[in-house]
């Protein structure tokens, strides 16, 4: 006979009811030497009661199972001067699912960025989960993906659910905006879960990206510590005036190199490439802003004929010998009223599109200042090519904007001329008119005896 019972089963609890009921004496007894268990008689029923509680699990997760527990008791039917009637009952303690599995302490995961086969075997997990339970069940492992926690890098790992095998899926690249600005430079964590049917658990996982210096130089707005800002700067533009010089106002005003593998932007160097190549020595880069240390119009002494564009192509030298690039167009104009937006421009020029007196006085003030033996260039408001005209296509053009100009100044003062002439004459009418409306004395008196000779004949 088998009886059968949980290990969660306590002390003192009912293990096992007999059928019969109707019994009306006790002729049963447990007639063993090591009693386990005890034979109660209650209302004509037998009842088998456990003395001590079984339990199958490990108290150390390190532990080894034992093979399932199971006793055997004696019970004897004593009848009176018959032999007595001997069975043998064999308890089976079940296992129960009681307790979740456990984990012991993870390995860190370090993967590093560049060229890996994939996938890459890192570690067998199921080694490092355990279950107190005996028999030992079965744990399947699983990765939970967290999309809403900026440091999951569940996305990069797999794992066998029958070994409990994890590898790298993926490659990362410790320079991306994702890694940098979301997950963190110094990595983040995988979430195993592991279950048993009943039960689960969960342990983090912590991966290190290992950065390998692979990356050239990125150029940045100078307020930005970090490509998280999305600042990358690719190139910038200004316009300058043919007679300034100082710092080229840019947008943004300054710009510096990072490094992203080492964050140490003192071993970046820098390099500059100017085209044409006859202007490499007025142009510098001083703490993350263009300079132009003299004036084109000074540098070329005032014989530059039209507008032009100067390249300045930056290069930012790592440690590691990569280079990055940004290239700076800077539009030079020789045009009084050209909005340059430059601030620190000292020397200013003004114009009214709508009044020719005075932008003929502008014009006439350029060909009063400037320097001696040089040659004044009437500018060519329409045109931003960046090539000068040879000088014999401009000859006939400069005599005929001098006559032009010449001719615009006679006649701006005859018109000066017939307005002040206009003013006077209309002035002196004006006077004449009201001279003649004054009366003179003669007028008066004889107005005066006229109304006397009336004022005596109405007396009469």
């Amino acid at each position: 006979m088998y009886v059968y019972f949980n290990e969660t089963a306590a002390s003192g609890s009912v293990i096992f009811v007999s059928n019969e009921t109707k019994a009306i004496r006790k002729e049963w007894s447990l007639s063993s030497y090591d009693p386990r268990v005890a034979l109660t008689f209650v209302k004509g029923t037998y009842q088998v009661v456990l003395l001590s509680a079984v339990d199958l699990d490990v108290a150390n997760l390190g532990d080894i199972c034992s093979p399932p527990e199971q006793f055997v008791q004696r019970i004897t039917c004593y009848r009176n001067g018959q032999d007595p009637i001997i069975h043998w009952i064999t308890f089976q303690v079940q296992p129960v699912n009681e307790n979740p599995p456990e984990a012991d302490t993870l390995p860190e995961i370090r993967i590093s960025e560049g060229n890996v086969s994939l996938p890459l075997f890192l570690y067998p997990l199921l080694d490092y989960f355990k279950d107190r339970d005996c028999p030992k069940e079965r744990l399947v492992l699983s990765i939970s993906k967290n999309s809403r926690n900026k440091k999951d890098v569940g996305e990069y790992f797999m794992i066998n659910s029958s070994t409990g095998f994890l590898s790298q899926v993926k490659h990362f690249d410790y320079e991306d905006t994702e890694i940098q600005c979301n997950l963190g430079k110094g990595g983040g964590f995988v979430k195993i879960i592991a279950e048993d049917g009943l039960y689960k658990t969960s342990k983090s996982l912590s991966v290190t990206f290992i950065n390998i210096d692979d990356a050239p130089p990125v150029f940045v707005n100078s307020d930005c510590s970090t490509v998280c800002y999305k600042c990358p700067i690719l190139s910038l533009s200004a316009i300058v005036h043919f007679t300034y010089h100082g710092p080229i106002l840019t947008n943004p005003p300054g710009i510096k190199a990072i490094d992203l593998d080492t964050e140490q932007s003192n071993i970046i160097d820098y390099n500059l490439d100017i085209y044409p190549t006859k202007y490499k020595d007025i142009i510098r880069f001083e703490d993350g802003r263009f300079v132009l240390l003299q004036s084109f119009a000074n540098f070329s002494e005032y014989k530059k004929e039209s507008d032009f564009t100067v390249i300045v192509t930056i290069q930012a030298t790592g440690s590691n010998g990569q280079t990055g690039n940004c290239t700076l167009l800077i539009r030079v104009v020789d045009t009084p009223g050209t909005a340059l937006k430059q601030t620190t421009i000292t020397k200013k020029f003004e114009t009214t599109p709508t009044t020719t007196s005075n932008t003929l006085f502008t014009k006439l003030q350029e060909m009063t200042s400037l320097p001696t033996g040089s040659t004044y260039t009437p500018s060519n408001t329409t045109s931003d090519r960046a090539i000068k005209k040879p000088k014999s296509s401009h000859a006939t053009s400069d005599s005929t904007k001098d006559i032009v100009i010449i001719v615009l100044a006679v006649v701006v003062g005859l018109l000066i001329s017939a307005c002040i002439i206009h003013t006077v004459c209309r002035i002196r009418n004006q006077k004449t008119k009201s001279d003649n409306k004054v009366p003179s004395y003669e007028e008066v008196k004889r107005n005066n005896d006229t109304k006397e000779n009336e004022y005596a004949t109405i007396q009469n």
